[in-house]
């Protein structure tokens, strides 16, 4: 027999399946070569038209970075962080 969800079960299904999707974060290069988020979204191809929009505004492909990571600021500010060597 299966039973139904309680409210404290389906916080932590919603909560897994946060922590199971994929953000993606536009990160550029600033002139002190340190490197920061910029524009993200769920969507790859949301992030990449972004990317294009920065690049017919003058910037620089090697100073333009998508990464990947989970859904936390803590995932990106890490993901950065990394970036920038620390």
């Amino acid at each position: 027999m299966v039973r139904p969800l309680r409210a404290a079960d389906e916080l932590v299904s919603k909560q897994l399946r946060e922590t199971m999707r994929t953000y993606f974060t536009l990160c550029t290069r600033n002139a002190d070569g340190r490197w920061s988020p910029e524009f993200g979204a769920y969507s790859r191809e949301t992030v990449r038209e972004e990317r294009a929009d920065y690049r017919e505004s003058g910037w620089k492909a090697k100073d333009l970075k998508i990464i990947e990571t989970g859904t936390r600021q803590a995932d990106i500010t890490a993901a950065v962080a990394a970036l920038n060597n620390h």
